[in-house]
C-alpha cells in the first residue's frame, strides 16, 4: 500500500483529542439551552411579537404556560425511564447504539420543552435553542463513536499484536 498521510503517533493522539473536543463543545452547548428555565416567573416575555394580546384573551398566563411544558417534559422523562431498562435488561449486541439512543433520548425531551418556550419569544431564539440542543446530540454521539472506534481498535492491538492491520487485508 501506500505511504500513510499522517504518523501513527499523531493519530494515536488526534482521535481521542477531537472525541474530547466534541464532548467539551456539547457540554458548552448543553449549559448555554439549560439557562432556559422550566420554572414559572423564569421566562419573561421580551420580544412578545403580538402573543400577549392571544395569551390574555384566551386567559392563559405566562407562568401557565411554563409550567405545563415542564409539567409535559417531566412525564416525558418517566416515560423514559420504562424504555432505558428495556435498553438495559436486552442484549448488548450493539454498546455504541444504546447509548446513543439512550442519550439521544435524553437530550430530546431535555431540549423540546426549552425550545417551546424559547418560541414565545420569536423563532429567532427558538432556533438558536434548537440548533444548540442539536449540536448537544451531533457532537457528543459523533465524539461517542470516535471513542468507542479508539478503544476498539487499541482492544485488537492488545489482543492481536503487531499483526492486527493483517485482519484488515483478509
Amino acid at each position: 500500500m501506500g505511504e500513510a498521510i499522517v504518523s501513527d503517533l499523531l493519530t494515536e493522539l488526534l482521535i481521542p483529542v477531537a472525541a474530547v473536543i466534541g464532548i467539551a463543545f456539547a457540554l458548552i452547548q448543553w449549559v448555554l439551552v439549560s439557562k432556559v428555565k422550566l420554572t414559572p416567573g423564569a421566562v419573561p416575555l421580551s420580544n412578545k411579537n403580538g402573543y400577549e394580546e392571544l395569551l390574555e384573551e384566551e386567559g392563559v398566563s405566562e407562568d401557565d404556560v411554563v409550567f405545563k411544558c415542564a409539567e409535559i417534559q417531566s412525564a416525558i422523562s418517566e416515560d423514559l425511564i420504562l424504555y432505558e431498562l428495556v435498553f438495559i435488561v436486552a442484549p448488548f449486541s450493539d454498546f455504541t447504539s444504546l447509548v446513543s439512543g439512550f442519550l439521544g433520548m435524553k437530550i430530546a425531551t431535555f431540549a423540546n420543552a426549552r425550545t417551546t418556550l424559547e418560541a414565545r419569544k420569536g423563532v429567532g431564539k427558538a432556533f438558536i435553542t434548537a440548533f444548540r440542543s442539536g449540536a448537544v446530540m451531533g457532537f457528543l454521539l459523533a465524539a461517542n463513536g470516535l471513542l468507542v472506534l479508539y478503544i476498539a481498535i487499541n482492544l485488537f492491538k492488545l489482543y492481536y499484536g503487531q499483526d492486527w492491520e493483517g485482519l484488515l487485508n483478509q
